[in-house]
């Protein structure tokens, strides 16, 4: 899971059919929907490699989507703590999810 510093709790989902591109800049990428861009931070340049080009590889398989207006990635999750948050690699996303439709942030 993700969080928004300064926050104590997840803060969205991006479905990869929304994601125009994404590309590297050190240790974090940006990932592009319409006219936004997320930025994402990694614990290293090979864990953002892995990141980039993975995502990259699932966007040739997706039928990009024009993503709806308003803030279509807001999640919101009640009571979570901020103990029960933390980071997740890709690696870790494949062991764990089967569809890789969505990232999740």
């Amino acid at each position: 899971r993700y969080y928004k510093v300064g926050t104590v709790r997840p803060t969205g989902e991006i479905p990869l059919k929304y994601v125009s591109d994404v590309k590297k800049d050190g240790f974090r990428f940006k990932v592009t929907t319409g006219n936004r861009k997320f930025d994402f931070k990694c614990f290293s340049e090979k864990d953002c490699d892995d990141w980039v080009n993975n995502i990259s590889a699932e966007l040739k398989t997706v039928r990009i989507e024009t993503p709806p207006r308003g803030k279509f990635w807001k999640l919101e999750i009640k009571d979570a703590r901020l103990n029960d948050l933390r980071t997740i690699t890709y690696k870790e996303v494949l062991r764990n999810v089967t569809t890789g439709d969505i990232l999740l942030f």
